[in-house]
């Protein structure tokens, strides 16, 4: 995960990030419209039957969001109404909702009490993995720092997390031969021949 700021519950700084400045914050005032419409969708869309269910809508568009910076035409046009907004106007409600958060427990931190619990913190978590050895396009890395702060971390698609988490599903979830990819294939032979470490 990668954490935009220097402050409290930082998580990290990603492999690549663009050499350009970050974008002004935003008022906050009206940043939750940008999720108005998209999050209606989803929750209306989730089943009801009685389950605990935990969903973050918010999450969902930012990480729709992010996608669909890199996207151009057809799929950026369909994106961008799933969603309910340009990706620029969806990026710049996300970059103003992180100041709204960043500010959550300040209160609590400068009054500084000695039995007080430790004060609350909030922040978006924004970041962008991608396949090791994946070609990033300059204009893409640059909207993701210019908007969000983020930056590209490479993964390997195949890591002993992967083989491991894909090891723990239960057989009739695994996909069939002719629907896996190159990657999965690799990471199912390893998974079956146990030839993964943790």
């Amino acid at each position: 995960m990668l954490g935009g700021s220097d402050g409290p519950g930082e998580v990290g700084e990603p492999d690549v990030r663009a050499e350009v400045e970050h974008a002004e914050r935003g008022p906050a005032e009206g940043t939750g419209r940008a999720a108005v419409p998209f999050t209606a969708r989803m929750l209306g869309g989730i089943d009801r039957s009685e389950v605990n269910t935990v969903c973050s809508p918010l999450s969902a568009q930012i990480v729709l969001t992010m996608a669909g910076m890199g996207a151009a035409g057809d799929t950026r046009a369909q994106m961008e109404h799933v969603l309910g907004g340009s990706m620029d106007e969806l990026a710049e409600a996300a970059n103003s909702l992180s100041s709204v958060l960043a500010v959550v427990g300040d209160e609590e931190r400068e009054a500084d009490e000695e039995d007080a619990p430790e004060p609350a913190v909030a922040s978006l978590v924004i970041g962008v993995w991608a396949k090791e050895g994946m070609e990033l396009e300059q204009a893409y890395l640059e909207d993701l720092t210019t908007a969000l702060t983020a930056g590209v971390s490479p993964w390997p698609w195949c890591s002993p997390w992967t083989t491991s988490a894909l090891c723990s599903i239960p057989g009739p979830r695994r996909q069939t031969a002719s629907e896996r990819t190159p990657v999965s294939e690799q990471c199912w032979r390893a998974c079956r021949d146990r030839t993964w470490s943790t």
